[in-house]
């Protein structure tokens, strides 16, 4: 990455270096010869629009053709989706009228809750395996990558959804402005977009550098994706915070010329960031100097225990 990927600005600062690691969720076989292929796993801060980014994409091709994790095996997740429906209902209760789609829909998981509310559904993901697995449980969904074509696709033989959801995903997204362009055009009228992904905050003034993996290009806060929005016509009218992931946010994002149902938590939010110093690059700097001091004391105490004849 030479330039943000949402502003184009090249002013990024390296704060976070974890050295070449290995893809998550893809282990080896003890016996395999296959080698484990590793990848820079380094954050960088845009000082314009306070983006935090990985400095390396890897080729999502590898990532998410075939993924091994299934949201519906987490009763926790079962529960949160459920809740975001219930919530989702309170915009159009006439549920039976309207079509959701969930972009990234791995195994149906959150398709299932909002059928079970009477919503039309449909999913799309580009794990074949996980999309077959939804398939077979009667949720519609495309294995494919989000993008023009999948929209094109939706629109004609579903129709114009009334509320599109990601969860877990934008911060995977390295084309953001296609991702968002996709996404406005297939959104019906008065529709919503609901986005939900681990919030920046929470990494780090909790110390969550356990967050920082390939998949997660993003770092996100409500700043730069209130910029990001305005770009592309949108607009964020409401941000709510969850503890699920260890600490996440739901952008609820309409048309800007749909009706304003704004209730000032957006604007909140960006007040809060600026307060706790999470537009400055100082804070984030601070943050890579404590995560190298665990770093460097645990692989202390691993040489110990390691002269002692221990084992881990």
């Amino acid at each position: 990455m030479k330039k943000c990927r949402v502003c184009g600005s090249a002013s990024l600062k390296k704060y976070l270096n974890l050295g070449a690691l290995p893809l998550a969720n893809n282990l080896v076989k003890a016996d395999s010869t296959e080698v484990d292929p590793h990848f820079p796993l380094e954050v960088l801060f845009c000082g314009k629009c306070k983006l935090s980014q990985l400095s390396v994409v890897v080729d999502p091709e590898l990532l998410f053709s075939h993924y091994t994790y299934r949201t519906s095996i987490s009763s926790t997740f079962r529960e949160h989706f459920a809740q975001l429906a219930l919530e989702a209902e309170k915009f159009f209760p006439k549920t039976g009228e309207a079509l959701l789609l969930d972009i990234a829909s791995n195994d149906g998981c959150l398709l299932e809750q909002f059928k079970k509310r009477g919503f039309r559904v449909v999913g799309v993901d580009p794990a074949k395996n996980l999309a077959k697995i939804a398939n077979e449980k009667g949720l519609t969904t495309l294995a494919m990558f989000w993008g023009k074509e999948a929209a094109q696709r939706i629109a004609k033989d579903y129709g114009k959804p009334q509320i599109v959801t990601a969860t877990n995903v934008f911060a995977h997204v390295d084309d953001v402005h296609a991702f968002l362009k996709s996404s406005k055009s297939i959104l019906a009228e008065n529709g919503i977009m609901m986005f939900e992904f681990p919030y920046a905050v929470n990494m780090i003034e909790k110390n969550e550098f356990d967050t920082v993996y390939h998949e997660h290009l993003s770092y996100l806060l409500v700043k730069p994706l209130a910029g990001l929005m305005n770009k592309h016509g949108m607009r964020i009218a409401k941000g709510k915070k969850s503890e699920i992931h260890g600490g996440s946010i739901r952008m609820y994002i309409e048309h800007e010329g749909a009706k304003d149902i704004s209730d000032g938590s957006v604007q909140a939010a960006i007040a809060e960031e600026k307060k706790a110093g999470l537009h400055m690059a100082g804070t984030y700097l601070s943050f890579g100097k404590k995560v190298d001091g665990i770093k460097n004391g645990l692989r202390s105490l691993l040489a110990r225990l390691g002269a002692e004849g221990k084992k881990i």
